[in-house]
């Protein structure tokens, strides 16, 4: 698999991929919902974006909304069941630390500069 080279395997999971879409309704419709979903992926790919954190959001996102949705009905729509426990807390700052700090590095570094 490592030999074969990157056009013929991005060729081939395309060609495969359309099949199964295809071969799942009959549908043209989806075909061309297939390319248009592909467009972003090739565009990603072109211009050095991972693409890598996009799979894995599309696969998470779904459960992470079901997740979501079972904690408000628990908590009957409020929403501050989801930072009650200290736990749920640490871990939601930890999470926005780890999403913000490389914009404050980036500010602080221009700052100093």
């Amino acid at each position: 698999m490592l030999q074969i080279p990157r056009p013929y395997l991005y060729s081939g999971i395309t060609l495969f991929a359309a099949l199964g879409v295809y071969a799942l309704n009959s549908s043209w419709v989806e075909l061309v919902i297939l390319y248009l979903l592909g467009l972003p992926g090739f565009a990603m790919r072109r211009f050095g974006l991972p693409i890598a954190p996009a799979v894995i959001g599309l696969i998470l996102g779904p459960m992470a909304e079901i997740q979501l949705r079972r904690a408000l009905a628990i908590g009957a729509g409020d929403a501050t069941v989801l930072v009650r426990s200290p736990i749920a807390a640490t871990l939601l700052v930890v999470s926005l630390l780890a999403l913000f700090t490389p914009l404050i590095r980036k500010t602080i570094a221009r700052r100093g500069a």
